[in-house]
């Protein structure tokens, strides 16, 4: 069952035709989890997260996604969502990608992103493709041949997002904005960002 992390968060069920918050979905090894929740040095940067940038957190298994070439495989990935406004997202996501970054030992490195399918020609827009060239990150997807019932709310691809910290953070952010684009037209909604399908779906305020 997912972990969920949170403090002081209320949630409230919005109208289904009301656009959702896309949520950060940082997809890790176990290893990084570990180091995330604070088993080396004794500092959950997770739970620091949650009470200084008042996202909501939360872990699940991460489900089969195709991955880009330059992707390793993690032996047992897991998916680690964050939600709320994009401010809190990036104060959030600032302080992940810079244990990420650690733990990898090095100032630059990789991140991967968990992506609805019905997001992935939203990759390729212009705006974004000049956008991440100017940052100097470097995104990586898997082809599109590999996508496999993409016309479903549950499936996903991962992209790989190269740089160092500030590179990556940006060129999230702007992948982030370019999905919310399509959340605000009603293409993709709050079922494309979860893989809990038991309930209704809600999201933070």
């Amino acid at each position: 069952s997912p972990i969920h992390l949170g403090i002081g968060l209320c949630f409230m069920a919005r109208h289904v035709t009301e656009p959702v918050l896309v949520p950060w979905r940082l997809v890790v090894s176990e290893e990084e989890l570990q180091a995330l929740q604070g088993s080396f040095t004794g500092q959950n940067i997770l739970d620091r997260a949650c009470s200084s940038a008042g996202v909501h957190i939360a872990i699940d298994a991460c489900p089969s996604a195709p991955r880009p070439p330059q992707a390793s495989a993690a032996v047992v990935p897991k998916v680690v969502t964050i939600r709320g406004t994009m401010w809190q997202k990036r104060q959030a996501a600032r302080a992940i990608i810079e244990r990420l970054l650690e733990v990898q030992g090095a100032g630059s490195g990789g991140v991967l992103l968990l992506l609805p399918s019905a997001g992935f020609e939203a990759m390729f827009v212009s705006e974004l493709e000049e956008g991440l060239k100017l940052i100097g990150a470097k995104v990586h997807v898997p082809a599109e041949h590999q996508l496999t019932n993409a016309g479903s709310p549950l499936a996903r691809f991962l992209a790989l997002v190269e740089g160092n910290r500030e590179q990556i953070l940006s060129a999230a952010t702007r992948v982030n904005t370019s999905i919310q684009d399509l959340a605000d037209r009603g293409q993709v909604g709050g079922v494309h960002f979860t893989e809990d399908q038991s309930g209704p779906q809600s999201n933070p305020l």
